[in-house]
């Protein structure tokens, strides 16, 4: 994989001179957006980042492109900002990411991730009553349970039981955690979440 993705990033850079001499603003979007995410899969963050901007660029040149095109440059760069603890520049580009999506009807790929990651940010900064709006959206996205989706139901839950605790809520929080034990999975963390809730409920020998 890694040398196929090699090839391809070797290509598209070879190729994308070629794109800008002739003007064509279209495949040059979809050059530079290629080449922002092999960038992004090698971890060159600031080479990946850089040609996200550039696909976004496009648009000024090319009004005819779709918003929805945009969508994943704006959450790609939001997420490299995030990781890079520049949470207000992150923001920014999650909420014109968010904008997008809320233009369709149909679900944009990666939405779910988008209202996670906003509902993280929200909980960071102690802004618990919008963490769980974000939060309750992403599971709600997810729909019901399959094998491709579960994992990141459980994780999207935990997140939503943990904003609960903070808001006091310590009946839903416990609702969710209880259900969460059936599937077996990340046991520890949740039975730890549940000491906190009983903790907080002041039952110090049951937490």
């Amino acid at each position: 994989e890694d040398f196929m993705n090699q090839q391809a990033l070797k290509g598209f850079k070879n190729i994308l001179p070629v794109i800008e001499k002739a003007h064509d603003d279209s495949l040059a979007f979809h050059c530079y957006y290629k080449i922002g995410v092999l960038e992004h899969y090698f971890d060159s963050l600031t080479a990946a980042k850089s040609h996200y901007e550039m696909a976004i660029a496009v648009k000024s040149r090319l009004p005819s492109l779709s918003d929805s095109f945009l969508f994943k440059p704006y959450l790609f760069v939001g997420g490299i900002q995030y990781n890079n603890n520049q949470f207000d520049s992150a923001l920014i580009n999650y909420k014109k990411a968010e904008e997008i999506a809320r233009k369709y009807a149909v679900t944009l790929d990666g939405t779910n991730r988008l209202y996670n990651t906003l509902g993280a940010m929200y909980f960071e900064t102690g802004n618990f009553s919008q963490a769980k709006n974000y939060f309750e959206k992403a599971i709600a996205l997810l729909g019901t349970p399959n094998s491709s989706n579960e994992g990141l139901l459980i994780n999207y839950k935990i997140n939503l039981a943990a904003t609960l605790t903070r808001l006091e809520e310590f009946d839903e929080a416990n609702t969710i955690y209880q259900e969460l034990l059936k599937k077996d999975t990340s046991n520890n963390d949740i039975l730890h979440n549940i000491g906190t809730v009983n903790l907080r409920l002041g039952a110090d020998r049951k937490a």
